[in-house]
């Protein structure tokens, strides 16, 4: 069972795609159309890339108009992918994967 479930709306001029996107401490998963959420993102593909990729905070962008929230804001926070971008907007450095063990030369 994930820990948090929300809904994805890309939109990409007059064309839009619904997403919902569950996660947890075993990974993420994407699947197409939205179900029934608590909770819904919707923005333009460049703005998802934006929070995605950590350049642009989910707060920034509703404060901007670029991103839209319904439901509960506080489940999108706690979607992994926003956490994450949340985490490193404050300083909190995610915790590094672990570097693959040297092989020795025989």
């Amino acid at each position: 069972m994930p820990e948090v479930s929300v809904g994805l709306v890309v939109t990409h001029g007059r064309n839009s795609a619904a997403f919902t996107i569950a996660g947890g401490q075993s990974g993420t998963t994407i699947q197409k159309g939205g179900a029934d959420s608590k909770a819904t993102l919707e923005a333009p593909f460049d703005i998802v890339l934006q929070i995605v990729g950590m350049s642009l905070s989910l707060e920034d962008a509703m404060a901007a108009k670029r991103a839209q929230v319904s439901g509960s804001a506080a489940l999108i926070r706690r979607a992994p992918w926003i956490k994450r971008s949340l985490e490193y907007a404050e300083g909190i450095k995610p915790k590094p994967k672990p570097k693959p063990k040297a092989r020795r030369k025989k």
